[in-house]
């Protein structure tokens, strides 16, 4: 995942305060308050993210809850968010994303307590 995103950051999320259009459908937003950048050009305390969730399975969404938790320390890796389809080469310039998306509805959000081991080579 690390190799794959724009924007590898770690902190603590805020509780969901609405939606952010994404290409599978809405993902809950949250407040994100960085306080460790791993990869990207970020240079401030917060962000706005939210985890794609898919809508086209049987019983949507999947996954039923919100990939992104509140209040816990996490490390998530970021795309900036789209709604529209994103050809490889026309990725937006990540210092003009208003809003951040995590890498799939699975992929994207990692555990990482204080003192927790980087799973990347760091």
């Amino acid at each position: 995942m690390f190799d794959d995103a724009t924007l590898v950051v770690a902190g603590i999320a805020d509780p969901a305060d609405g939606t952010i259009e994404l290409l599978s459908g809405p993902g809950e937003r949250h407040r994100f308050q960085v306080d460790a950048v791993y990869k990207g050009d970020f240079d401030g305390d917060e962000l706005w993210a939210a985890a794609p969730r898919d809508y086209c399975v049987a019983e949507p969404p999947q996954p039923a809850e919100d990939p992104i938790p509140a209040g816990e320390r996490v490390i998530l890796f970021l795309h900036p968010a789209s709604a529209e389809p994103v050809p490889a080469g026309d990725e937006p310039d990540p210092r003009d994303a208003e809003a951040w998306s995590t890498m799939t509805p699975m992929d994207g959000v990692v555990d990482f307590p204080e003192g927790a081991t980087l799973p990347f080579a760091g």
